[in-house]
């Protein structure tokens, strides 16, 4: 993801943190949080936070640009009557709806 200050966002999930990088790809910091996993995307809203899939934690996390974590806002979970099974891949439209895909069920 390409922020408006042209900083380039890279979920690092072997590594547990978000790479925030120059557009010549020279790091500038990492995001890490405790509560952080496994990320496997990352975009920015409206607001400019970060929000954030964690597969091994199942929801999406949102961040501050300084990297404070503000919330969690969706939990997902295998089996029973979860919506959505695996957070993995998701979009920010316009008008700041989240669509996700689910990774295992084959649904938005």
């Amino acid at each position: 993801t390409v922020t408006t200050d042209r900083s380039v966002l890279v979920a690092d999930c072997h590594n547990n943190r978000i790479a925030v990088m120059n557009t010549d790809l020279k790091h500038k910091r990492y995001i890490t949080h405790q509560t952080m996993t496994s990320p496997v995307d990352v975009k920015v809203n409206n607001n400019k936070l970060y929000v954030l899939s964690d597969e091994d934690n199942e929801c999406l996390h949102v961040f501050s640009l300084t990297g404070e974590k503000i919330r969690s806002l969706i939990t997902c979970a295998y089996g029973g009557n979860a919506q959505v099974r695996m957070c993995f891949s998701f979009c920010i439209d316009k008008k700041q709806n989240i669509l996700m895909s689910d990774y295992t069920g084959g649904n938005i």
